[in-house]
């Protein structure tokens, strides 16, 4: 960077940044049910929300589950499909979206 005043004084200064790119989503690397709670665990801190009609949802328009970083839970209801998909913190999606099955409780 070069600068000038009106009084033609100058200085000059150099600066160096690194950029890392975030553009993977979270994994989910845990799923189970305890005590009728389905908790999902992802990777890297997330929001998780789910649908109950089918993988292809909005993110935004499926409901939250509880937590935002690592664990990610809600009630699980015997017999429903829970469609789930997980964005992190840059708003990147997860790899692909789980179908998770309840039978007996």
């Amino acid at each position: 960077i070069k600068c000038r005043d009106e009084a033609g004084n100058s200085a000059e200064e150099s600066s160096s940044f690194s950029i890392e790119v975030d553009d993977v989503g979270p994994s989910i690397t845990r799923v189970y049910n305890k005590q009728g709670t389905l908790y999902i665990i992802t990777n890297e801190d997330s929001k998780c929300s789910y649908s109950l009609d089918s993988c292809s949802f909005a993110f935004d328009k499926g409901k939250l589950m509880s937590g935002e970083e690592l664990s990610h839970t809600t009630s699980l209801l015997k017999d429903l499909v829970y469609y789930i998909q997980c964005r992190d913190g840059f708003d990147n999606p997860g790899q692909a979206c789980l179908a998770v099955r309840a039978g007996i409780l």
